[in-house]
């Protein structure tokens, strides 16, 4: 029987393979080919229309973002701070080995620069000093969502916004987002104010308008008449500020915000070694004769007084102001009292039936947060020339126990107060019991110096522990344009500035630096790129258009790297990521 053949090969083995490679072969170089086009075409689509990575490259958003810095720990206290660099190769070199860095922490003046730019000395001649500094952040901007016609997507107040400059189509700026077209917006002690344009009477906007051109004529070409200069002397017209001073309703921030924008004052935990001028402690107060013992050192302070006598802490030394560790060289003569306080402690009861206050002051008013050990908690209103509280606010928590520490914060910030319990806000106060007097506030020259806080005791033994001042962000609103383009004979007010408010026409944005006192945003804008300047008058200084929005910031991924010194070239490049640095942006 003839058994079944398989199916027969033809030809050699060998030749038949080599001939199918040879056919595959430019078959799959083409698929190759083909889809790392294709992975190419999609990166780049994703990049420009979903999300791209930026490097920070200065401090105008510190301390929520770094540009080129430098990182020291004080010499004094202990504490960790940040300061800015420029690149040496990019702009004019600003600082050197020579200069300081005032701590944020204990104000001390640190000395032990590890990097700096600028000129240093080397035999007896000046060269131009390589500085190796620490990378700007890197961040990833959400792109996607600013080009949906949703508004729940689109731009919103207070996010952190990449967009072009105004002044350079080539170049990206990133800042805070403030104002929103269809309103007015002025910046008062610090605070952002606003109101529906529609609000406004025609007067009303017809006369801010007709300012605005004329400022603008005037920064643009650096001439205008006599009469143009005596309208820039006197500013807005008056009548248009009185009614702006009865729409006007202050934007609060957003709790991620405000969570983001709190600034250490002085954390007791990195108490200076010694007291020098202007730094920071506590300071004990007895209330009475035979008022209680009490401790402020070892990063605690301690009240016993439960057999009776009260006691104050006071704060003390150091200035609260709008002062950044980032900034080197910044004069007192540009620094800002700051009233807009939160002050955190871990509370450690142990007896006694008494009451604990928190105080802290703007203006005229004291605020006082009181809690009872049977549970019983209050915000209480001292007003000038009564010694009498008026109670905003009661609640009731769990009864203290002294083997159950707790957490107390109590904040004055965007004219609402708040007590916060173990991280759940418990006690607020309303507009109607606490709100801005805008005429009262634009009549100041300068900020009110604040009473510093206090920390009250009576009839009881407690302990605080981790204590931490922080100020809020302060938005600087001098008139700060200056020589800025203009003639030197005329000072104006920045846009949107105390007094020089602005109006955001439709599909116009006003952006601030979270670094206020050293952030060119805004306010200060003067110059007018070629990618806007055909725009005419539809484009306005200290506005950012809609279509000149990029996205919004998210995310650091790649803070600058770890530098160990141990590890030879590792430890002076820093390339070994910091991962306790990455973090959601704010």
């Amino acid at each position: 029987m003839k058994k079944n053949n398989p199916t027969r090969r033809t030809s050699d083995p060998q030749r038949s393979d080599k001939s199918l490679a040879e056919a595959v072969a430019p078959e799959g170089i083409k698929e190759t080919t083909e889809s790392i086009v294709v992975a190419f075409i999609l990166a780049f689509v994703f990049r420009a229309f979903v999300i791209e990575a930026f490097v920070i490259p200065t401090g105008s958003m510190a301390a929520t973002l770094y540009g080129r810095h430098g990182t020291l720990v004080c010499q004094d206290c202990g504490w960790e701070n940040v300061y800015g660099l420029t690149e040496t190769s990019q702009r004019h070199a600003r600082y050197t080995d020579k200069n300081t860095v005032v701590c944020q922490n204990c104000s001390h003046n640190n000395t032990n620069l590890p990097y700096y730019d600028g000129i240093a000395q080397q035999g007896g001649r000046s060269i131009k000093a390589n500085s190796n500094s620490e990378s700007g952040d890197r961040i990833l901007v959400f792109k996607w969502p600013f080009d949906l016609a949703f508004n729940t997507l689109g731009p919103q107040r207070w996010d952190v916004t990449v967009f072009k400059n105004p002044a350079n189509g080539n170049e990206n700026f990133i800042k805070r987002l403030i104002g929103l077209p269809g309103e007015v917006l002025e910046i008062i002690d610090g605070d952002i104010y606003t109101a529906p344009e529609s609000d406004l009477s025609e007067k009303t906007k017809t006369e801010l308008h007709t300012f605005r051109r004329i400022k603008q004529e005037w920064i643009e070409s650096n001439k205008t008449s006599y009469k143009h200069q005596e309208l820039l002397k006197k500013g807005p017209p008056e009548s248009a500020l009185t009614e702006l001073a009865d729409k006007l309703k202050i934007q609060r921030k957003t709790n991620q915000a405000t969570e983001s924008l709190w600034i250490p004052v002085y954390n007791h935990d990195f108490p200076p070694m010694s007291l020098d001028r202007e730094q920071p402690y506590w300071r004990g107060v007895s209330g009475f004769d035979d008022g209680p013992n009490f401790e402020t050192d070892n990063r605690i302070i301690a009240f016993k007084g439960a057999d009776g006598g009260r006691a104050t802490a006071l704060f003390s030394g150091k200035r609260i102001v709008d002062q950044n560790a980032y900034n080197i060289n910044v004069p007192e003569s540009a620094q800002h009292p700051v009233s807009d306080l939160r002050i955190e402690a871990v509370v450690c009861p142990e007896k006694g039936d008494g009451l604990l206050q928190f105080s802290l002051f703007k203006g005229p008013y004291e605020f006082a947060a009181v809690l009872n050990p049977n549970g019983d908690i209050s915000i209480q209103q001292y007003k000038p020339r009564s010694a009498n509280p008026v109670t905003l606010a009661t609640g009731t928590i769990e009864p203290w126990d002294s083997d159950r520490p707790f957490t107390v914060a109590f904040q004055n910030s965007d004219y609402r107060v708040s007590l916060i319990i173990d991280g759940h806000e418990l006690l607020t106060t309303t507009d109607k019991q606490y709100k801005p007097d805008i005429r009262a506030l634009r009549k100041m020259n300068r900020p009110l110096i604040p009473q510093p806080p206090q920390i009250i005791a009576e009839n009881i033994d407690v302990t605080l522990r981790h204590i931490v001042l922080y100020r809020d962000e302060y938005y600087v609103s001098d008139n700060i344009l200056g020589n800025r383009g203009v003639h030197s004979s005329t000072t104006l007010g920045g846009w949107g500035t105390q007094s020089n408010p602005i109006i955001l026409r439709d599909q116009e944005y006003f952006m601030l630096g979270d670094n206020s006192i050293a952030s060119k945003d805004s306010r200060l804008w003067d110059h007018i790129g070629g990618h806007l300047i055909g725009r005419g008058d539809d484009y306005q200084l200290g506005t950012v258009p809609e279509d000149q929005l990029v996205g919004r910031a998210f995310f650091v991924y790649w803070p600058s790297g770890l530098r160990p010194e141990w590890v030879p070239v590792v430890g002076e490049y820093g390339v070994i990521p910091n991962v306790g640095r990455m973090r959601w942006i704010k």
